[in-house]
C-alpha cells in the first residue's frame, strides 16, 4: 500500500467495508430504537482511522457520526442515547505529528451532535 494513496482516499476494500458497515448501522439503529427493551445504544470503532481523507471520503468513524445525526433526523429529531467510542493511536498519515483520534476529534465537532449522542475518545 502507498501511503500517498491511502491519505487522498480509502482503498477499495476499505471503502467497501465502510459502506457496508454504515448501511448496517442505519439500519440496525431504526431496529435498536423501536425495541422498547433498548435504552441506550453502545457503538464501538476501535481502529477508527483518520476519520476523513483529502478527497472529503469519510471512513468508519465519521460514517458512523453521519449515520446517527441522520437517524436522530429522520426520527422527528428523537433518539435513544447513544455512546460512540473511538479509539485508533496510530499517527496521521494526513497531518504528521497529530495522532488520528484527535484528528477525529476535531472532524466530528463539525456535526454538531444531540446533546444524548455522546462520543469517547
Amino acid at each position: 500500500m502507498a501511503s500517498n494513496e491511502a491519505k487522498f482516499s480509502l482503498l477499495e476494500h476499505s471503502q467497501a467495508k465502510v459502506d457496508l458497515y454504515t448501511k448496517y448501522l442505519s439500519i440496525y439503529l431504526n431496529v435498536l430504537y423501536r425495541a422498547s427493551g433498548i435504552k441506550h445504544i453502545y457503538i464501538y470503532d476501535l481502529l477508527c482511522g483518520e476519520g476523513k481523507y483529502m478527497n472529503g471520503s469519510f471512513g468508519s468513524s465519521l460514517g458512523a457520526v453521519k449515520v446517527i445525526k441522520d437517524h436522530y433526523l429522520s426520527n422527528g429529531n428523537s433518539s435513544k442515547d447513544i455512546s460512540l467510542f473511538l479509539n485508533d493511536s496510530e499517527e496521521s498519515l494526513i497531518e504528521p505529528g497529530k495522532s488520528k483520534i484527535q484528528r477525529n476529534r476535531e472532524l466530528i465537532k463539525e456535526f454538531l451532535l444531540p446533546e444524548n449522542v455522546k462520543v469517547h475518545f
